[in-house]
């Protein structure tokens, strides 16, 4: 039995964490044990009568463990560093799902059958889909072999299809700092690629989609603030090479793109409806089209 522990951080977050739940919930089956645990950090929307209503009822599901917390945090980083610190010992893998992502249909159960296929790699990152807040296609994204220099300033791993060998977490021990509330993604996966760990790409398993929503907190002014700041914190090389660096990163993605097979369905729950809603996608395309005000 393949056991996954998934972890969601959320803050009024309702209704998106309902169709979030749900992605993570029929990912569960024959051979592969799902426990999600969602750390929420004190909201009033609703979202924490949803949570406990859908543990009472998912109480039996077999192959299925929700649990969820409702305390006040640091902000996302501290919530997942307390959820992460919540992993059983019997966990496989381990993933990071925010509560406006989703899981494709069978995502997880294809990244067990690649990590069993890929003994000694530790992480595989996969493609994602972007959507807009109604969650209709705009794009996908590849993955790309990150580099530890590049990483350092460019983001190159993505956390909705970023998936770890939970003996692999364990070892390497990384935590987020929560020197940083919205862009800490970008030194704690700088962290993971510099620690030498081994990551493979999957850029043909389509495995995750996400929303941007206009709210997204790294499209905010404070995001961009702390953005600044991090970058002007890096050596000078780096700063200079920036430009560049994200553009090369890009240009991999577009090159990576033109050798893989394009997405032709998208298939999401919406709101707190019980099934997915699939649509055709007409024209596919790896080039980001999404604005902050989208």
């Amino acid at each position: 039995m393949v056991h996954w522990y998934i972890i969601t951080p959320c803050l009024r977050s309702f209704p998106r964490l309902a169709a979030c739940v749900r992605s993570v919930a029929d990912q569960a089956g024959e051979g592969l044990c799902i426990h999600h645990h969602v750390q929420d950090g004190g909201s009033a929307d609703g979202s924490v009568a949803w949570l406990a209503r859908w543990q009472q009822e998912h109480a039996t599901t077999p192959n299925y463990r929700f649990t969820y917390a409702s305390t006040p945090d640091r902000g996302m980083y501290d919530a997942l560093n307390q959820a992460w610190a919540q992993m059983p010992e019997t966990a496989t893998f381990t993933a990071h799902l925010n509560a406006d992502e989703q899981y494709l249909p069978g995502a997880l159960q294809q990244v067990s059958e690649a990590f069993a296929h890929r003994p000694a790699i530790d992480i595989l990152e996969t493609t994602h889909i972007a959507c807009d807040r109604e969650n209709r296609y705009h794009c996908h994204r590849r993955p790309v072999q990150p580099h530890a220099f590049s990483s350092r300033m460019t983001a190159e791993l993505t956390t909705c299809t970023t998936f770890w060998r939970a003996s692999a977490f364990r070892r390497l021990g990384l935590r987020f700092d929560l020197r940083y509330r919205i862009i800490e993604d970008l030194p704690f996966m700088h962290a993971v690629v510099a620690s030498g760990i081994a990551i493979a790409t999957c850029p043909r398993l389509f495995t995750s989609a996400y929303t941007v929503t206009g709210r997204n907190m790294g499209w905010t002014p404070a995001g961009w603030r702390e953005l600044r700041d991090y970058n002007a914190s890096q050596p000078l090389i780096n700063r200079l090479l920036y430009p560049f660096s994200k553009r090369w990163v890009n240009l991999r993605r577009r090159l990576v793109d033109c050798l893989c097979p394009p997405p032709r369905e998208l298939c999401l729950y919406h709101g707190d409806a019980d099934s997915r809603k699939c649509e055709r996608i007409e024209h596919p395309t790896c080039i980001w089209r999404l604005n902050r005000n989208d």
